[in-house]
């Protein structure tokens, strides 16, 4: 079952302590339980000049002991297109350590191409398994109108 959630909640980025209001996240969820797959659609909006950061806990429970595979992302189109080289972080953050569960694969993003990555562990490509929340982050774009989109593969290892 497919479920849309809408966030327009103002959020304080922790680093900077600072605030805007025209970010945006909306999240789906499909689970395809004949494949043992879980796939996470998250559409973003962002503000210029600053960065996005939003959680959801219901899609925590979602992917919670579930390994993220693969990551795709896609820049929106024409005036909703975002700078060339933005960056996508997915932070988890479980017993007191917060990480990037793709290890810093999804910098550099085009805008204008649809990319695909796998969460790099140290040296290695491997699954990231969920044990808690993951804050999405956006950076590197300054477009008032820049969108775009991040799917997670998941699988149950």
């Amino acid at each position: 079952m497919k479920r849309f959630v809408v966030f327009g909640v103002i959020m304080f980025l922790l680093v900077s302590g600072s605030a805007w209001a025209a970010d945006a996240v909306s999240i789906s969820k499909y689970y395809f339980q004949d494949l043992g797959l879980k796939v996470v659609k998250i559409d973003w909006t962002d503000s210029p000049n600053a960065a996005l950061s939003a959680t959801d806990s219901d899609i925590d429970k979602f992917m919670r002991g579930w390994s993220v595979y693969k990551a795709e992302t896609a820049p929106g189109t024409a005036a909703a297109q975002p700078d060339d080289d933005y960056d996508v972080v997915l932070n988890q953050t479980a017993f007191g350590v917060t990480i990037d569960i793709m290890g810093g694969e999804l910098q550099n993003r085009d805008e204008t191409t649809h990319e695909r990555a796998f969460p790099l562990v140290d040296a290695s490509y491997a699954p990231v398994q969920i044990v808690s929340g993951l804050t999405l982050v956006v950076t590197g774009q300054t477009n008032a109108a820049g969108t775009g989109t991040v799917v997670l593969y998941l699988y149950e290892y």
